[in-house]
């Protein structure tokens, strides 16, 4: 029997490594024996971590299973589609058709002497005494085409108020409810059959009317013309002849010659002024194209091609969202069981 000893068991180093391995950077399996595992990188630090082949085969496993759920279901998702597409057609073609004509119009500017005016204004009391106005001179006409005064005659002229307001009017005798008023017609009027714009680039102004009828829609977008033209024809002429008797009765009051002269001058400006109006029948607007009869097939309103297409995309929509809840709640089944 041997009397050596058995060696002691060797002691695992505490002594680091020459060269430790920075954390998070991984660690080689030798450092277990010494006892020095790195700590797992911090939280913040896995974001920045590249996903990992697993993570991209199940992103993939997961779009497969929703393609072949849409596969699944696509004779749903095109019946869907069909139908929609069809309801909204019918929706489309019931809706009456609204026609829309135009008309374009310069604004005028009076043949007077702007720059003789601006002279007479240094005499203050008598020149705004006699009705001068230094403002932009299509400041008014602008002002009266957007007015109620030539909307409600149009209305009243043209008897629309039976045509605009039908349907309130059977609504308000079936249900014994008020009539709707002179008011309401020009309310419906306004914010449904007339638009006003200013092309800015040309300094033309595009007045339309919409209605069901294209012949009352031309009829009535050229009577409106007509009518502001001889609203601001008409106020030209008596605003001018009143200025004219103003100014004569002042003169047989001032004796200083130079007033006298500036009033001779308002005097002559304010004739011509009544004689252009009488003279010009478009006085306010010039009309460059007249509003038209629209084809009945050159609708505005509805959009029939935009409404079909809606349609569609709203069926496809609907049966994607029903296929992949079949589906998902399918799988779910299956894996209760």
């Amino acid at each position: 029997m041997d009397n050596h000893s058995a060696p002691p068991p060797s002691q695992p180093s505490t002594t680091p490594p020459d060269n430790p391995t920075p954390s998070g950077q991984g660690f080689h399996p030798g450092q277990i024996h010494h006892g020095t595992i790195p700590p797992s990188p911090p939280p913040n630090q896995l974001m920045g971590y590249p996903p990992s082949p697993e993570m991209e085969m199940e992103e993939s496993i997961d779009l497969l299973v929703y393609w072949r759920l849409l596969m699944d279901a696509k004779w749903l998702i095109m019946l869907l589609v069909l139908l929609s597409a069809t309801l909204f057609a019918a929706i489309a073609y019931r809706i009456t058709p609204v026609y829309r004509a135009e008309t374009m119009l310069l604004p005028q500017t009076p043949d007077t002497n702007q720059a003789g005016m601006r002279a007479l204004a240094q005499f203050g009391g008598l020149a705004n005494a006699a009705g001068f106005s230094l403002d932009e001179p299509d400041a008014k006409a602008q002002a009266i085409l957007v007015s109620r005064t030539v909307g409600l005659q149009l209305i009243h002229d043209e008897e629309m108020f039976q045509v605009l307001m039908r349907e309130e009017l059977n609504e308000a005798e079936e249900k014994g409810k008020p009539p709707p008023t002179i008011q309401d017609a020009y309310k419906k009027f306004k914010e449904e059959v007339r638009t006003i714009q200013n092309v800015k680039k040309t300094g033309l102004v595009r007045l339309s009317m919409e209605w069901e009828n294209p012949v009352l829609a031309a009829a009535w977008a050229n009577r409106y013309v007509i009518l502001a033209n001889n609203y601001l024809r008409e106020d030209a002429i008596l605003e001018g002849r009143k200025n004219i008797d103003y100014l004569t009765n002042q003169l047989e009051q001032i004796t200083n010659i130079s007033v006298r002269e500036a009033i001779y001058r308002m005097i002559e400006m304010e004739t011509q002024k009544v004689m252009l109006a009488e003279g010009r029948l478009e006085y306010g607007f010039k009309v460059i194209d007249p509003a038209i009869v629209i084809d009945l097939d050159k609708y505005s309103k509805p959009n029939r091609p935009l409404m079909l297409i809606l349609g569609a995309v709203l069926g496809m929509m609907l049966g994607i969202t029903l296929a992949l809840v079949r589906g998902i709640s399918a799988t779910r089944k299956q894996n209760q069981s």
